[in-house]
C-alpha cells in the first residue's frame, strides 16, 4: 500500500514541476503544448487552488506550489524510510 502512495506522489510531483516550467513559458492554449498545459492545470488545481487562497499576497509570484511539494516531501520521507 505504501509503494503506491509512494509511486502516486512521485508522480504528482512531476506534475507540479510540469506546472511551474509550463506557467515561465505559458503556451497558447491551440497548440499541442497548450493541452498539455491544460491537463496540468486541471490535475493540480485542486490541491494548489486551496493552498493560494490560504497564503498571503506576495505580489507576482506564487509559491504555492511551493507548499504543496514541501507537503508532499514531508509525507514523502516517512514513507521511504519505512521501505
Amino acid at each position: 500500500m505504501s509503494s503506491v502512495l509512494l509511486i502516486i506522489l512521485e508522480i504528482y510531483v512531476f506534475v507540479l514541476f510540469g506546472r511551474v516550467i509550463f506557467s515561465w513559458i505559458r503556451p497558447d492554449p491551440s497548440t499541442f503544448l497548450g493541452q498539455i498545459n491544460g491537463v496540468l492545470l486541471t490535475l493540480t488545481e485542486p490541491v494548489v487552488g486551496p493552498v493560494r487562497r490560504v497564503m498571503p499576497s506576495l505580489g507576482p509570484f506564487d509559491f504555492s506550489v511551493l507548499v504543496v511539494l514541501l507537503v508532499i516531501q514531508m509525507v514523502l520521507i516517512p514513507l521511504v524510510t519505512r521501505l
